[in-house]
């Protein structure tokens, strides 16, 4: 029976130390948690969060100006390029006489 309380009482006492180290192992866990998302993730977030303000300032203002300066330059193309082409197209001789 002495047998038996000393191998219960060792028993408990590695129960004990098991669960003692069990909250040291949580605590240290939580702090590199804590010290990882403070260090890595929170300047990550904020870099996202800068990259998508620039995206969002491009598509509000830096894209539909480039679109707006594009269909100008292609009018202006089209209109000293293309019109006078077209219409001195049309009227060569060889349009002038089928045209009668």
């Amino acid at each position: 029976m002495s047998l038996l309380k000393s191998v219960t009482s060792a028993i408990q006492a590695v129960t004990t130390n098991i669960a003692s180290q069990t909250n040291e192992i949580k605590s240290v866990v939580k702090d590199e948690i804590q010290k990882q998302v403070e260090t890595v993730l929170v300047p990550k977030i904020t870099d996202v969060k800068n990259e998508t303000a620039k995206i969002l300032t491009a598509s509000e203002t830096t894209i539909p100006n480039k679109i707006l300066q594009m269909r100008e330059d292609v009018t202006s193309s089209i209109k000293t390029e293309v019109k006078p082409f077209v219409q001195s197209g049309i009227l060569t001789p060889e349009y002038l006489h089928q045209a009668k």
